[in-house]
């Protein structure tokens, strides 16, 4: 675990995010506990054991880097998995509000399991498909953001995330950097809605990641941090 908690502090640090002890004790523990996890059910890829840090804990706390993600700010994970990007990012922001929507029973399961662990508070896990949990009246119009990591095309993941939404609310979706044909896709469908899109800073993964921002209200606030 000592070199785990090196490698979280030396990637995190060199990205511009200081760890707290705290925080640091967080991602020690969803770390072991996502190992442990994965030896039953399909977490993550075996092939990204090794590198959890760089690849899941490191590209979603990036996030935290936009000020639209800062601060007391009510999010919903769609598609979370093993709670990517929304749990590391709630690590790191412990003010905001966050959901956590997946609609796998075990991944739900771990998660309820590793935030009692965690002992995070002001965060709500759903287990329901998105189209659904869309049409339920406790969810509609919501949120501020809703973000998801390489869940569906740009413009499936805008048809689950509208509902979530409030007015002015705004899509974030971490994809890969080839995104030419599938935002010009989007732009052709929803030509009233602004997109924008912000490289995340390279992390040791060696991805390039890119943010991506959909919403109708002006994005001025989805700026890096400095």
């Amino acid at each position: 675990m000592f070199h785990v908690k090196q490698r979280l502090h030396e990637h995190f640090a060199q990205a511009g995010i200081q760890l707290s002890e705290l925080q640091s004790e967080r991602f020690l523990l969803y770390h072991q506990e996502l190992l442990s996890w994965n030896r039953r059910t399909n977490l993550i890829s075996k092939n990204d054991e090794a590198r959890i840090v760089q690849r899941h804990f490191l590209e979603s706390a990036l996030l935290s880097l936009f000020q639209i993600l800062q601060g007391d700010v009510s999010v919903i994970d769609i598609g979370t998995g093993a709670g990517f990007p929304g749990l590391p990012l709630k690590i790191v922001q412990p003010a905001m509000s966050l959901t956590l929507l997946d609609s796998k029973r075990m991944k739900t399961l771990f998660l309820k399991s590793l935030i009692r662990k965690m002992n995070l508070s002001n965060i709500e896990l759903v287990c329901e498909r998105a189209e659904i949990a869309g049409k339920n009246q406790a969810f509609k119009h919501r949120f501020d953001v809703a973000m998801s990591r390489a869940v569906t095309s740009l413009s499936k993941l805008h048809e689950f995330a509208s509902p979530f939404l409030k007015s002015g609310g705004t899509l974030v979706a971490i994809k890969g950097s080839n995104l030419g044909t599938e935002i010009a896709t989007f732009e052709k469908s929803y030509p009233a809605l602004s997109v924008s899109t912000k490289a995340l800073p390279r992390s040791s993964s060696g991805r390039n990641q890119v943010a991506v921002f959909v919403s109708k209200a002006p994005l001025h606030q989805s700026r890096l941090a400095v």
